[in-house]
């Protein structure tokens, strides 16, 4: 849906996607920390491989960097596409 529609992708990180209730217990109310720390983690780092095949991540200010200049183009296969073709 981005890529037809153009939108950059975004994603959020929370610091409680890097914490169990072990870790916090007076936090074990929010969603998903009864999760093991182990499990969390693999799946951050599987969202996160699987966006990186297809776009190119960055910190908030590179990409505020991108908007500020009118750039809206940061997805890795436009820039993949361009190096084969140039």
């Amino acid at each position: 849906m981005c890529r037809m529609s153009g939108t950059q992708l975004s994603l959020l990180l929370h610091p409680l996607d890097f914490l169990s209730g072990e870790d916090a217990p007076e936090l074990k109310f929010f969603p998903a920390m009864h999760l093991p720390i182990e499990k969390k983690l693999e799946f951050v780092s599987e969202i996160l491989e699987t966006f990186g095949e297809k776009f190119e991540i960055v910190n908030m200010r590179r990409h505020a960097d991108f908007v500020r200049r009118g750039n809206t183009a940061t997805r890795r296969h436009r820039e993949t596409s361009t190096e084969t073709q140039g």
